[in-house]
């Protein structure tokens, strides 16, 4: 009964977890877009 409890609450913290690197990780490819975007608009005005 114990074991399954604690089962519960350790897949719950390891989905918050997996959650939270998730939208962090989309957060970093967003930026990362934007950059190169901007980047790309420089080079088509230098051109």
């Amino acid at each position: 009964m114990i074991m399954i409890k604690m089962f519960k609450i350790f897949t719950i913290i390891l989905f918050k977890l997996i959650e939270n690197l998730t939208t962090k990780t989309k957060d970093i490819t967003e930026l990362f877009k934007v950059e190169l975007f901007k980047k790309n608009l420089q080079k088509n005005k230098n051109q």
